[in-house]
């Protein structure tokens, strides 16, 4: 089950170099938050939960589904470092935390079942907080817009400098997960 889900973890971000920080950091979050709903985020929730008590599980959850959100962070602040787009970070290891944890509590540690919540929404939740990941890296001063779709104003995504995940990419990658997690 592990390696049905980590295969399908790893192709949620296809396209891992957007040509800007803004739009390399709002993959990460949206592929952590299709990982988390769904079928896939039930059955998620089954696997942290008995990752507590087997710690091969752990190590295997770990290695699967953490490790490549760090190493995806880690490559796309080093690109922008690279374009000087922002100054080097110094705790990069934490980066990925930060980016990971809020999907993990939105999505894992509330009532509400992860197979309720509807792809749309988990898009959603991870936009709204790649805000405060871009601060977190200097990323710079993020503001709202209302004329594109609650993209930052000065977004290269909206702008068009690159190139935004769908709703639709990520309606069709929830159901790949669900049909491994059946499989599996």
């Amino acid at each position: 089950m592990i390696a049905a889900a980590a295969a399908y973890h790893e192709t949620l971000d296809t396209q891992s170099d957007n040509g800007c920080l803004e739009g390399d950091l709002r993959a990460v979050p949206r592929a952590k938050a299709a990982t988390l709903t769904g079928e896939g985020g039930r059955l998620m929730q089954a696997l942290i939960g008995e990752a507590t008590q087997n710690t091969a599980l752990a190590e295997a959850l770990t290695d699967a589904f953490l490790t490549p959100v760090h190493r995806r962070v880690e490559e796309a602040v080093r690109r922008a470092v690279d374009r000087g787009e922002i100054p080097p970070v110094e705790d990069i290891e934490l980066l990925g935390d930060v980016v990971a944890g809020p999907m993990m509590s939105r999505f894992l540690l509330t009532p509400r079942r992860p197979d309720q919540v509807e792809a749309v929404t988990a898009e959603h939740t991870a936009d709204r907080v790649l805000p405060f990941i871009l601060r977190a890296v200097g990323g710079g001063n993020i503001q709202r817009g209302a004329h594109n779709a609650g993209l930052p104003a000065t977004s290269c995504v909206a702008s068009g400098r690159c190139p935004a995940l769908t709703s639709q990419a990520l309606v069709a990658a929830s159901r790949r997960v669900s049909a491994a997690a059946v499989r599996a």
